[in-house]
């Protein structure tokens, strides 16, 4: 159901943002650290912003990567972000492409904590009216690199059902659709075996129409 306002009549757009606890971060809060209106209120410049801490809890620094999961998109054509973490600019863009992991980046001492901050808006342009009563849910998750490794993303794709979130999502092997159906493996089938017939010994020995005349 779309969410309603004080009026009876359709809310303007919202996004609403959740957060996963991550393995190498202690992050606070977690849960849903967002739900506020897409569009800047007048005379307000930007859009609605969230920050979480991060705590590195591992024995070296670490890089960050983040990506945003779709929950319940619906702003993916109209709403972009920009985020950064230790530092570092790790998204920027259109809100329906951060999906992805993104590259390590930023620098984060063991024992060390930062803050990753991120602020969405929407394209100049927009009429709010076109998209009032949607609620865009988008969950966030953190993950550290050591420095000098690659961020290793084999076999990491991961679906959010609604409802489900705080749980351990399934993780599809190689990367992988969980939902499409496995190919099916054709089977060998063997080769027909031929047995020839018998021949006559009393049938009388012909040439082939090609041999004849050769002699």
């Amino acid at each position: 159901m779309s969410p309603l306002g004080p009026s009876g009549t359709l809310a303007p757009a919202q996004i609403e943002v959740r957060v996963r606890p991550a393995g190498e971060f202690t992050v606070e809060p977690t849960g849903t650290v967002l739900k506020a209106t897409a569009f800047p209120q007048p005379g307000e410049r930007g859009g609605p912003t969230m920050a979480v801490a991060l705590t590195n809890i591992t024995g070296a620094p670490m890089q960050v990567s983040v990506r945003l999961l779709p929950v319940a998109p619906a702003l993916d054509e109209v709403a972009t972000l920009r985020g950064s973490v230790a530092g570092a600019l790790v998204l920027t863009g259109a809100l329906g492409r951060s999906a992805g992991w993104t590259a390590p980046a930023g620098l984060v001492a063991s024992g060390a904590t930062t803050t990753l901050r991120i602020r969405f808006k929407l394209r100049k342009g927009i009429d709010p009216d076109r998209f009032a009563g949607r609620l865009d849910i988008r969950q966030i998750e953190v993950r550290g690199t050591p420095v000098g490794k690659e961020l290793d993303t084999s076999g990491d794709v991961q679906k959010v059902v609604p409802g489900t979130e705080g749980t351990t999502p399934a993780t599809s092997p190689s990367g992988a659709d969980a939902t499409a159906p496995a190919e099916a493996t054709p089977r060998a089938t063997a080769a027909p075996t031929i047995t020839p017939e018998p021949r006559d010994p009393d049938a009388p020995n012909r040439r082939a129409p090609d041999d004849e005349g050769t002699e």
